[in-house]
């Protein structure tokens, strides 16, 4: 009996380092968050959704939101700069993620940065808070198509309060836990009840960026081009931008001299591309791989239908291809119009 249970423990090991998972902020009962007891944590973070999507969204674990374990990890302030995390040790050879905020518990997701090909085969991606996000209390979701191996994707959800935004935010949570607030990273290790008064280390955002922008602007037909349109290829999971896209789109400043080309390190090829949209006019997260009617095909980066008007894309990459939405390939109808 020993030698079983050892040997369980063991085979546990190898599947919960299987994937990846998002560890800051630290998600609803992630083994990174230092409000989750010992009972709740699921070591299994790792895994993706269920093929079904019947765990979707957030593994099912946003039902936390409203209660001490899930309560807010960190506040952010609208319009400022921070980064997500992720741990694990097989990235798949990539795909493409999303980050998202939903102010329903859940019941939608408003994308606020797409990550186009090689994600997440960095650790630590950084992403700016739309100005006018609606303050309050909200779910942020980091989600991930893989790139090789079985089609699925992975979801983590964590507790944030956003402040300095809009005032038409919804959230109902119970507010941020201490020591967690402006450019904080926590890493792993510092991510514990003990270290969480602890000034966490500060994030600096890269410094170039400003510079290129500037250097770099004549490059700009490189990265991602918008295309007019507003309606995308169906399939019950391809998600549309929502039905004011259009019109918000149109009205919103056309930023193109203040756009943001800039270059994260470690990925060459990646571009940064930033323009200034109403967070209302963002699309709707992309599912696929959950039986809502798209799939991703094997050894590609799914490119988005509607990534949003904030993506970083590696536009060196030949591996990015649209989603198969009902059976049929589907062409890249709209990227955000400007």
């Amino acid at each position: 009996m020993k030698s079983f249970t050892l040997g369980s423990v063991f085979g546990l090991a190898a599947i919960v380092q299987a994937h990846m998972e998002m560890s800051w902020p630290p998600p609803f009962r992630s083994k990174f968050n230092p409000n989750v007891p010992e009972t709740s944590i699921d070591y299994s973070m790792t895994s993706p959704l269920s093929a079904s999507g019947s765990d979707y969204p957030c593994k099912g674990y946003q039902v936390d939101f409203d209660t001490v374990q899930g309560k807010s990890v960190v506040e952010w302030q609208a319009g400022q700069t921070y980064n997500w995390t992720v741990a694990g040790s097989a990235s798949h050879g990539g795909g493409s993620c999303q980050v998202s905020l939903s102010y329903d518990h859940g019941a939608s997701f408003t994308v606020i940065h797409s990550y186009e090909g090689n994600c997440p085969l960095q650790p630590t991606w950084n992403f700016e808070l739309p100005a006018d996000v609606p303050t309050g209390d909200a779910i942020f979701s980091w989600s991930w198509h893989n790139n090789m191996g079985n089609r699925e994707m992975y979801q983590n959800c964590a507790h944030v309060t956003i402040s300095g935004g809009s005032s038409t935010g919804s959230g109902s949570g119970s507010g941020a836990a201490s020591g967690t607030t402006g450019n904080a990273v926590i890493p792993p290790a510092a991510a514990s009840p003990a270290s969480s008064s602890a000034a966490a280390p500060a994030y600096t955002a890269p410094a170039a960026p400003a510079a290129p922008a500037a250097s770099s602007a004549p490059a700009a037909p490189a990265a991602p081009s918008n295309n007019s349109g507003s309606t995308i290829i169906g399939g019950a999971g391809c998600y549309m931008p929502p039905a004011a896209a259009s019109s918000s789109a149109a009205a919103a400043p056309v930023a193109k001299a203040a756009d943001d080309y800039s270059t994260p390190p470690n990925i060459t090829g990646l571009v940064t591309r930033s323009v200034a949209a109403a967070f209302s006019s963002r699309p709707a997260i992309f599912l696929a791989n959950i039986g809502k009617g798209c799939t991703t095909a094997e050894n590609t980066d799914v490119k988005y239908p509607a990534p949003g008007p904030a993506a970083d894309t590696d536009v060196n990459s030949a591996k990015l291809a649209g989603p198969i939405c009902n059976g049929a390939a589907s062409r890249r109808a709209v990227r955000f119009t400007a």
